[in-house]
C-alpha cells in the first residue's frame, strides 16, 4: 500500500498582502497561519506524513516551535525563489518511489478532512488530481484592458490545493519542466497537464478553502479562525 504524504509549501513572500511577515507565519488566534493546514494533515489518519517547505529565515522557527507540535512533520526544507521552485524541492525530499502525494499552499488553512480523503481516493483511479471550486462572479476576458468578451461561469472553475498526485507522475512532470523559466509555472497540475505526464482529473473543491492573498482575505480568515476554527485546537 501507497504511503499518503502532506507537502505543505510555506514560502510565499506575501508581498501582495503588504506584509513585512511571509503570511505563513502571520498569526491569527495565537497560531501561525501554517498551523491550521499541519493541524488538519496532522488529525486526518490516512496521511502518513507532512513535509514543509520554507522561507530560510524561518527554517529555524519552525523546527524548533512548529516540528515538536506535530509529530507527522518529518521533514522542514528551505524553499526556492518561486513556487515551482519550492514544490520541487518537497517532491524530491520524499524517500518513497512511489507514494501518494498531496501539495497544499500554507495560505490556505480552511482545507478539510473531506477534501483530503476525496483527493487520495481518486487517486486509486488517476495519476493526478485538480481540486476545483465553482466561481459565483462573473468572469469578463480582457485584451489590451478592453473588455473582450463574457465567459460562460458554468465552464470555468477556480483551482485550488491540494493538488494530488502520484510521485512518479509529478515527478516526470518536474522533469520535463526543468528547462520552462519557473517564473512561468503557476502550479504543478497545469505541467501534467503540459507535458501529458499521466492520467488526470479532478473533484469538487470548498469555497472556504480560498488562498488568502490580498489584506482584505487575511480580514475574512481571521474573523472564521478566531470563531469555530479556533475552538478545534
Amino acid at each position: 500500500m501507497l504511503r499518503n504524504i502532506a507537502i505543505i509549501l510555506a514560502g510565499g513572500l506575501g508581498n501582495r498582502m503588504q506584509l513585512e511577515t511571509p503570511k505563513a507565519f502571520v498569526k491569527i488566534g495565537g497560531y501561525y497561519l501554517m498551523e491550521y493546514s499541519i493541524k488538519i494533515f496532522q488529525e486526518c489518519k490516512s496521511i502518513d506524513e507532512i513535509i514543509l517547505v520554507v522561507p530560510n529565515e524561518y527554517q529555524t522557527l519552525s523546527e524548533e516551535l512548529i516540528q515538536p507540535k506535530y509529530n507527522k512533520v518529518s521533514k522542514i526544507r528551505t524553499g526556492g525563489k518561486t513556487r515551482f521552485e519550492s514544490s520541487n524541492i518537497g517532491v524530491y525530499l520524499v524517500d518513497e518511489k512511489e507514494a501518494k502525494v498531496l501539495i497544499h499552499d500554507a495560505a490556505r488553512p480552511f482545507i478539510t478532512e473531506d477534501i483530503i480523503l476525496n483527493s487520495l481516493s481518486a487517486l486509486e483511479q488517476f495519476d493526478a488530481i485538480n481540486l476545483l471550486s465553482p466561481i459565483s462572479d462573473t468572469v469578463v476576458e480582457l485584451r489590451n484592458k478592453q473588455i473582450f468578451r463574457m465567459l460562460d461561469r458554468d465552464l470555468i472553475r477556480a483551482s485550488q490545493t491540494p493538488q494530488s498526485f502520484k510521485l512518479s507522475t509529478i515527478r516526470l512532470a518536474h522533469e520535463m519542466a526543468k528547462n520552462t523559466p519557473a517564473d512561468k509555472i503557476t502550479d504543478d497540475f497545469g505541467l501534467v497537464l503540459k507535458y501529458k505526464c499521466g492520467t488526470q482529473s479532478w473533484i469538487e473543491g470548498d469555497k472556504l478553502n480560498f488562498k488568502i492573498t490580498y489584506p482584505q482575505d487575511l480580514i475574512i480568515a481571521e474573523k472564521l479562525l478566531k470563531g469555530s476554527f479556533n475552538s478545534t485546537f
